[in-house]
């Protein structure tokens, strides 16, 4: 599938444009917290965290792109969405989140820290993910598929072949006619 920023021949759905929405006001806000830190317009008169608008800036980006690209949280199969990379999207949001927020203000890498809890939680989170992949591959391995493979050259300029992929045994204990000893050989 080709990837597309608007979508031709196709009307944008109401989702779409809430998401392209969102990103647009979180450019705007990020843009204008960036002119603003920068002191040129002495127009601030009272104090403001920047460090949470620019959280909230990333956010709406973030989300804003959830909702133009749906596709991005759907399963494998493209039909239904996955619970688990909605989960771990929103969990990458909240990471992103801290980090914006404690980062924009932080002088020093001292000061640019972050809880253990949540880096503990991240870590889960990605693991999980990363469990789910390998299981969903060795789930869709051991299905039989049938592959066909064309490759131009041969009769008619054309070389087609297809096999049926089934699991490849590396070791089948009983074609082993003897034990393996237990004593390591003489000359060791």
């Amino acid at each position: 599938m080709k990837r597309q920023w608007i979508q031709k021949h196709q009307r944008l759905t109401r989702f779409q444009i809430i998401g392209l929405s969102l990103m647009a006001t979180g450019l705007v806000i990020f843009a204008g917290i960036a002119i603003a830190s920068l002191n040129i317009f002495p127009l601030k008169t009272t104090p403001i965290d920047e460090s949470k608008l620019v959280a909230i800036a990333i956010l709406f980006i973030m989300v804003g792109f959830a909702f133009s690209y749906p596709d991005l949280l759907m399963g494998p199969d493209k039909t239904t969405y996955s619970v688990m990379r909605t989960a771990v999207f929103f969990i990458v949001c909240l990471f992103v989140f801290l980090i914006a927020k404690i980062g924009w203000n932080a002088t020093s890498l001292t000061d640019f820290q972050i809880n253990a809890g949540w880096a503990a939680i991240i870590t889960a989170a990605l693991g999980s993910k990363a469990v789910q992949t390998f299981g969903e591959a060795k789930a869709a391995a051991t299905e039989n598929t049938n592959v066909s493979v064309t490759i131009p050259g041969g009769k008619n300029n054309m070389f087609s072949a297809s096999a049926t992929m089934t699991d490849t045994l590396i070791h089948n204990p009983s074609e082993i006619s003897q034990t393996p000893p237990t004593t390591p050989p003489p000359h060791i």
